[in-house]
């Protein structure tokens, strides 16, 4: 007869999920023949175990007893069924099926079988192998475990946050904190174990819970508190004439002499932490009258809010006074409001509330500005951050300077103070001292959606823009330098306004001429600054602060060239560059549009080089290292205040937020103002303070916008989660293209500690050189 054949075999390569059931069939041909069937194992390497055996057709199917509880054999004469229940891993490998005929004619087959099962045993490794490690340091993690297939992703998350992930299983994690992290590896089957290592930072302590701003009346018990932590655990002191020692500096009766400002101090072994600087405001400010201002935003000044007796301002006033009243309308000690004057800034409204008895002016102040928190009060739009007392004064201004001339006072007018002692007495309301303080950027407290800035709420827009600003308050900058300077002035009528070309957060740009300028006959060209219409009073002194520092500017080929100014109104006139600014010029280059700064003869280039880029970052950083020299801060230095001119050559201009800080070369913000959040400097969001050095953070940005041809920073990031992210240690990674030396210069300008950032005269140097090495 015929030899047996095989009719229907398994698969040769068979998969199943781990606790699954599995079921091997055979089928086969023996002539009606059959002599026996053995089933067999074949895992182990050179070694054959029988699984299961029938000796003749009518006999009986025996199973080894080691395979009983999973093992299903039903062997036949033309069949046999194997069916493996709740498979394991054990179970993987070969297996060999034999059937012989009475002719002792054999035939066999082989299957092996594969179990797909979770990850097990899975270990993280470390390197370097110490749970012990300096905030800053970068850890190699490496993910190792048991799975079947393989885990297509490992998951890596800190103290149950995800924080990234990785096909191989390996990490680069820079550590900033105490935690632990862990791995999870996931295959097809699913996640199975994960893996812990454990990370203790030894480092310089960090503030936790920083001092606020806080307001006692004389006589009243309050305090100051701080946490910090730190390996080893830091000591807890405070600097205001070396007092105070714990995390709680306590007052037991406050006196007017304990005003002031303090700060916290964490000491170990590896260095001192400084917190925010917190204003303790003891006060006497209890009374039966409070004045107050707030600014509403759906209301336009016009003349009609100067004449208290038009329908304008009493409509507008009835409004205002109708709110105010349904604020207090529980409050048993509330007596009436008033509206003192209205003033531009869309419309400031200043008014007085009476009190049937002595009220604490910020309680009241503070009922008034929480009304107001989701931005209306009755029928009208208000800024809640503007919401507070005033203490308005009538005396004219005056001020105490000392000051040496730095030419003949008689020859030129104008003195100039690099080093003097500024005292003013305002006639405009100023904020009562504990709004100061709080109306200052002392921290940036992330929050969903928010950032609170000294405990007030500011909402910002869900829409990202590039030139996002936060209110801080800085706005109490004004000219010690006479406008007038007959030298600089330029009769208004000598001037034509042409076409707008450009529009900032303060004020706006057209081109223009000018005639006569300085004697010249020919029409000038020029560049024409002017405020927005209804500009409040802060951006004025804005603009006439810019005019003052750049009348103290000698030509720079890399800095925006002052030509005159008109008085009333207030015009800057300044050299005309034809192709707009360096943002619109570079997103130009990529065939983007933007529309800050707009010139429809303008075609940027539709390739830059890399040398041209470079040519463009050590042009801005000369120009910078100028305006240094004379101790001047930019605090605004972006891609979009750099305009391109002739032969592409980029100037630095608006210094519409510059400060001149010849003394003590530092500026310290103290009063209100706008910030350009995703540009400025970690020492400038979290405590208020200028340098040169913050500038040249702001240049890092500026390289990374240049290199990425008008990129946003931080991108998919919204403006008021940067400083959050800053203060975790997170820097900008290198765009894919950037050269790995040029990104080091930007991690250099981003350094935390502002004196480890380079000067603005080595960046130039350095760029050069980079420049030169492209053009080889």
């Amino acid at each position: 007869g015929a030899l047996p054949t095989w009719t229907v075999q398994p698969v040769n390569f068979t998969s199943i999920v781990q606790g699954k059931n599995i079921t091997l069939a055979w089928e086969y041909n023996v002539d009606g023949k059959f002599a026996q069937a053995q089933f067999s194992d074949l895992k182990k390497a050179g070694k054959e175990k029988t699984v299961a055996v029938k000796s003749s057709a009518n006999g009986n199917v025996v199973v080894a007893s080691d395979y009983q509880e999973r093992f299903i054999v039903r062997i036949s004469a033309s069949q046999t069924l194997v069916t493996i229940l709740r498979a394991q891993k054990a179970d993987i490998g070969k297996y060999k099926l034999q059937v012989i005929n009475r002719k002792l004619e054999t035939i066999n087959s082989v299957v092996e079988v594969s179990v797909h099962y979770l990850p097990t045993n899975t270990v993280l490794s470390v390197f370097p192998d110490s749970s012990e490690v300096f905030g800053g340091s970068v850890l190699y993690e490496k993910c190792s475990t048991d799975a079947r297939p393989d885990p297509h992703i490992f998951l890596l998350y800190f103290n149950g946050n995800f924080i990234s992930n990785s096909s191989s299983g390996e990490f680069n994690v820079t550590v900033y904190s105490d935690g632990v992290y862990t791995c999870a590896p996931i295959n097809t089957v699913g996640s199975g174990d994960n893996a812990s290592f454990s990370v203790t930072i030894f480092g310089k302590a960090t503030i936790g819970l920083e001092p606020r701003n806080v307001t006692a009346l004389v006589g009243e018990a309050t305090s100051l508190k701080c946490l910090a932590h730190g390996n080893p655990p830091p000591t807890i002191t405070w600097t205001r004439h070396g007092i105070g020692n714990g995390s709680e500096l306590f007052f037991p009766s406050a006196k007017f002499s304990d005003s002031g400002w303090y700060r916290c101090v964490a000491t170990n072994a590896y260095g001192v932490s400084f917190s925010p600087l917190a204003y303790l405001d003891v006060t006497d400010s209890a009374s039966t009258f409070i004045n107050g201002r707030m600014t509403i935003l759906n209301e336009n000044f016009d003349n009609g809010l100067k004449n208290p007796s038009s329908a304008r301002y009493q409509t507008l006033k009835r409004q205002f006074v109708e709110a105010v009243r349904e604020v207090f309308k529980s409050d048993s000690s509330f007596h009436s409001t008033d509206v003192t004057r209205f003033e531009k800034g869309s419309v400031i409204i200043l008014f007085a509330l009476t009190f049937k008895e002595v009220v604490r002016t910020d309680r009241k102040i503070t009922i008034l500005k929480n009304a107001a928190s989701d931005g209306r009060i009755g029928v009208l739009d208000v800024d809640p951050v503007s919401v507070m007392a005033i203490r308005e004064t009538k005396e004219p201004a005056t001020s105490n300077l000392e000051c040496r001339p730095s030419s003949s006072p008689e020859s030129s007018g104008i003195f100039f103070c690099p080093r003097c002692e500024m005292v003013r007495e305002e006639t405009q309301p100023r904020p009562l001292s504990y709004e100061i303080s709080m109306s200052r950027l002392e921290q940036v407290v992330m929050q969903t959606n928010r950032v609170t800035v000294e405990g007030s709420l500011a909402e910002t827009s869900e829409t990202e823009v590039d030139t996002e600003l936060i209110d801080t308050g800085i706005a109490g900058y004004e000219s010690a330098l006479p406008v007038t300077n007959s030298s600089w002035k330029v009769p208004q009528e000598n001037v034509s306004v042409r076409e707008t070309i450009g529009k900032g957060a303060f004020s706006q740009v057209a081109r223009g001429t000018v005639k006569n300028l300085q004697g010249a006959s020919e029409v000038i060209v020029v560049a024409v600054k002017m405020l927005k219409e209804n500009a409040p009073t802060s951006d004025r002194k804005d603009l006439l602060s810019e005019l003052d520092l750049m009348k103290q500017l000698k030509p720079h080929p890399y800095v925006i060239k002052l030509l005159g100014f008109v008085a009333e109104p207030l015009l800057v006139l300044t050299e005309y560059v034809p192709f707009g600014d360096l943002l619109g010029y570079l997103r130009k280059s990529r065939g983007l549009n933007d529309s800050y700064y707009s010139n429809p003869k303008f075609t940027a280039e539709t390739s830059l080089t890399a040398d041209k880029l470079m040519k463009f970052a050590w042009q801005i950083a000369d120009g910078m290292s100028y305006l240094s020299t004379k101790c001047i801060i930019h605090r605004d230095l972006a891609a979009r205040n750099v305009l391109v001119g002739e032969n592409e050559t980029c100037k630095v201009t608006d210094f519409g937020m510059a400060r001149d800080v010849q003394q003590d070369s530092i500026y310290e913000m103290k009063t209100t103002g706008r910030l350009p959040i995703k540009w400025t400097a970690y020492e400038s969001l979290f405590y208020g303070t200028y340098t040169t050095k913050s500038d040249v953070w702001s240049y890092g940005i500026v390289l990374y916008e240049i290199f990425t041809l008008g990129g946003s920073p931080y991108p998919g990031m919204e403006g008021k989660t940067v400083p959050g992210w800053l203060k975790l240690g997170y820097r900008m990674p290198k765009p894919v293209h950037i050269d790995d030396k040029l990104y080091q210069v930007m991690l250099e300008c981003w350094q935390i500690e502002a004196n480890e950032r380079p000067t603005f005269s080595n960046l130039t140097k350095k760029l050069k050189v980079m420049e030169n090495q492209h053009k080889v």
